[in-house]
């Protein structure tokens, strides 16, 4: 292969769309792109949430779970998407 064309096939992979992902399942891409909110993240969330003691703390998939208690000791979960922050539970 000359140099123009190696430069031709470059220049087609590593443009956006680029065949090379034509036919990919976006679930696919997105399992592998990384999270956006790390586990000191999911803690500021959950306590800004009302979590005033955390327990317990796992990412499960593509969610924080996170279980502690309130100001009053009383026990609460809440579920953190790991991708956006939003709260799901």
């Amino acid at each position: 292969m000359g140099p123009l064309a190696l430069l031709a096939c470059l220049l087609v992979f590593a443009t956006p769309g680029a065949p090379a992902l034509a036919g990919v399942d976006a679930r696919v891409v997105r399992q592998f792109a990384p999270l956006a909110i790390d586990e000191a993240d999911a803690r500021r969330i959950a306590w800004s949430h009302g979590l005033d003691h955390v327990e317990e703390i796992a990412l499960v998939g593509e969610r924080w779970e996170i279980a502690g208690r309130d100001r009053a000791g009383v026990e609460a979960a809440i579920d953190i998407d790991a991708r956006d922050g939003a709260i799901l539970r």
